[in-house]
């Protein structure tokens, strides 16, 4: 059955080649995204994972499950004019090395970062597959530098992992092998995912023009400095200096 459904996704990819399209990388889609030149979804043809095409709002309904990859494929001008989505695979079980865990995520830590340079979001699955592997065998690593890479890959992957291993990272900060401020984050973007307010401040987003930063839903402002100084941040009003996002809500000092 599997090799019949990717026989017939394959058609699905020659049709657009024969259409004269061309699939784009995602380097390519994301300088699009910095130039502000991705049309909108409503302009342009949607596919799911078969090939059928779908509208904006099955689009997005699929989307938020967070388990494709995009597939962008423009014209000869350049331009994006279909959208496919293609499921991510299930994870392997790998053979981990307990003993080796500290060496293993310090390969990993290095190809997270290179995410700030060049985004592969399949690399990035590729290390959270890791990731998972070493949590579910082997538990939280005991050196800070792997507890951190660890946290680093999970924090940048789906909201599903933040939430199956947020106690994880919990009881590492407790046992001083993660900071607590990246624990906060952490929190945070679970918070904001699911559409509540969040804790400490930490997230933002772009305004609807994207033209400026906006601070996410923030519960009880008037202690959020209180809150963040527990996980080792300083003042919310200082942190969003960097985004030039204004926050003048006095604070509350608990004696």
């Amino acid at each position: 059955m599997k090799r019949l459904l990717l026989m017939f996704m394959s058609l699905s990819l020659f049709s657009c080649q024969d259409s004269g399209l061309v699939e784009m990388s995602y380097s390519e889609y994301q300088t699009l995204i910095m130039s502000r030149a991705v049309p909108a979804l409503d302009m342009i043809t949607i596919k799911d994972e078969f090939g059928a095409e779908i509208t904006v709002d099955s689009f997005m309904t699929l989307q938020k499950k967070q388990d494709y990859f995009d597939r962008f494929f423009k014209n000869k001008e350049g331009e994006i004019v279909a959208y496919q989505l293609e499921p991510k695979p299930a994870f392997r079980d790998l053979p981990i090395a307990c003993d080796k865990v500290s060496q293993i995520l310090d390969s990993v830590y290095v190809l997270d970062q290179k995410r700030m340079e060049k985004y592969d979001p399949r690399q990035d699955y590729n290390n959270l597959e890791i990731v998972v592997n070493i949590l579910n065998k082997c538990g939280m690593p005991d050196s800070p530098g792997a507890a951190k890479a660890a946290f680093m890959v999970v924090q940048h992957n789906h909201n599903i992992y933040q939430k199956r291993y947020i106690e994880t990272f919990r009881a590492a900060a407790e046992a001083g092998l993660l900071a607590k401020s990246s624990l906060a984050m952490m929190e945070d973007r679970i918070l904001t995912h699911e559409g509540e307010p969040q804790l400490y401040g930490t997230q933002v987003r772009r305004s609807e023009n994207e033209e400026e930063w906006q601070l996410f839903e923030l519960a009880d402002p008037e202690r959020v400095d209180q809150r963040r100084a527990n996980m080792g941040l300083g003042p919310l009003k200082e942190y969003l200096q960097n985004f030039s996002v204004e926050f003048e809500v006095e604070q509350i000092q608990e004696e």
